[in-house]
């Protein structure tokens, strides 16, 4: 049982895992802040009931 719950703590801090895909949505995330720093318009999102 201790060899099940080692491999699902190496999963949950794996993180290699979807690296480009991190990388490229905190760029994102960046360049959006940036633009609202510079007083960029910002695009309301509209929730929608669940």
């Amino acid at each position: 049982m201790l060899t099940q719950e080692q491999n699902k703590i190496r999963r949950a801090y794996n993180h290699s895992l979807l690296l480009d895909e991190r990388r490229e949505l905190l760029n994102w995330w960046c360049d959006l802040s940036d633009q609202v720093k510079k007083g960029g318009a910002v695009v309301p999102v509209k929730r929608v009931a669940a």
